[in-house]
Parts: structure tokens; C-alpha cells; sequence
């Protein structure tokens, strides 16, 4: 059994995502970060709906967002979502039936400190696991690679997580 990662990412406000949450059926309980590099984690326990959340969220907050879902190590999804529109997607894994490369000029257009090779490079990449896609997605986006494992602590730890990580709950 492989690692599974479910987590979304907005570059906003901490005290408007909380806000906004409360008001996003389904994503709460959720632990959520404080912001680092213009970005807030949120870890819901629904993570497999963490594309749908990223949505609306960054519809609500009239933000970029990320979503990412990694399932038993093979399977790799990474979605951008700008305004409650996604407009950049990588589908990647043995059991998708119709797997999406992503277009790094897409990537790149949103992470603006990242360019179109660096995005190149790594969809070119064919590495064992599929978080390791994620993690240098990520990086390009300026989220560390414990912004995207942190999920994997929250589903296997729950509440006895350190109190750095405020949890939201309904």
C-alpha cells in the first residue's frame, strides 16, 4: 500500500479562508495552516473531494488554488483553479482511463515565479511514485514538500497532531 495525499492550497487570507470555509458544506472538519509563501493549507477529512473544495473556494475567495490527490502511490492529480475555474490539470496513473499530461505553459502561467521548462522537466519525469510529482509540483507553486505530506499525518494521526496546525471544525 502506497502513501494517498489529499490537500488544497489558497493563496488568500487566513481569516477570509476561515470564514469561507464555514460556509463551504462538506470540507469541514479540516485542519488548516497558517499561511507560508502566500499560500493556506487546508487538510480536510474529506480529502478525496479535495478538487471540488478547491473550486469553490477559490470561487468564494476570488483566488488561485491548488488541489492535490495522490492514491496508493501510483495515481497523481494536480489541479490549478483561479477564480473557481480550473485552468491547468495533470491526471496521471495506471487505473485513470483517460490520463491528462497537463500543459506546463499552463502550469507556469500561475506559478509566477516558476517557467514553462521547469514544469516541462518535471511532467517529463517517470518517477516510482506518484507523490514525487506532487512534491515538485508543488515546490514550483513555492509549497515545501511538508505543506503536501502533512495530509498524509492528518489521515493517519487525526487529532493528536502537534498544535501548530489550528483545526477548524463545524
Amino acid at each position: 500500500m502506497g502513501t494517498f495525499l489529499f490537500n488544497l492550497h489558497l493563496q488568500a487570507e487566513r481569516t477570509a479562508v476561515g470564514a469561507a470555509l464555514s460556509k463551504t458544506p462538506g470540507v469541514l472538519p479540516a485542519y488548516v495552516s497558517d499561511a507560508q509563501n502566500g499560500w493556506v493549507s487546508i487538510y480536510p477529512i474529506d480529502g478525496a473531494s479535495a478538487a471540488t473544495y478547491a473550486r469553490l473556494l477559490s470561487d468564494s475567495l476570488q483566488c488561485l488554488a491548488l488541489a492535490f490527490m495522490v492514491y496508493d502511490s501510483d495515481d497523481c492529480h494536480c489541479s490549478v483553479y483561479n477564480q473557481g475555474k480550473r485552468v491547468a490539470r495533470r491526471f496521471t496513473g495506471p487505473e485513470v482511463e483517460k490520463p491528462e499530461q497537463g500543459d506546463p505553459m499552463r502550469f507556469a502561467k500561475y506559478a509566477l515565479r516558476s517557467s514553462e521548462s521547469q514544469f516541462e522537466r518535471v511532467f517529463a519525469q517517470q518517477p516510482v511514485l506518484a507523490e514525487e510529482t506532487a512534491f515538485a509540483v508543488g515546490r514550483l507553486f513555492g509549497l515545501g514538500r511538508p505543506r503536501l505530506e502533512f495530509s498524509y499525518e492528518w489521515v493517519a494521526h487525526g487529532s493528536a497532531l502537534p498544535p501548530t496546525v489550528v483545526r477548524v471544525a463545524t
